[in-house]
């Protein structure tokens, strides 16, 4: 018999922007039949002098990497949005574009 369980790996973690790797560990046995990721962001004062920008433009990298080192599936936030197009996947964004301090909130799946 096949299940799926649904459980929220991160929640209310702060990213911080423009660095790093964030790294998430996925259980060693079972198929993974999909990842959604939901990210929320504010504008700041360093990114001012571009406001009118998605979230999906400030997230370069998306992977997925088993046994350390081979990767499954890697993507851009703009490749995702593509692929959800492609399959009539709603999109989901919320945004306030142009407005200092403004937030953002987009859904991958």
């Amino acid at each position: 018999m096949h299940y799926f369980q649904q459980r929220y790996l991160r929640e209310n973690q702060t990213f911080p922007a423009y660095t790093g790797l964030w790294t998430i560990d996925l259980p060693n046995k079972g198929l993974l039949s999909g990842i959604g990721l939901r990210v929320h962001g504010y504008n700041d004062l360093a990114s001012f002098d571009e406001p009118d920008t998605w979230l999906h433009d400030r997230i370069k990298k998306i992977e997925v990497i088993v046994n350390g080192s081979q990767v499954v599936k890697s993507y851009d936030a703009r490749q995702l949005l593509a692929l959800m197009l492609f399959k009539k996947t709603p999109h989901y964004s919320h945004d306030y574009k142009n407005m200092h301090g403004g937030s953002a909130e987009e859904f991958w799946y």
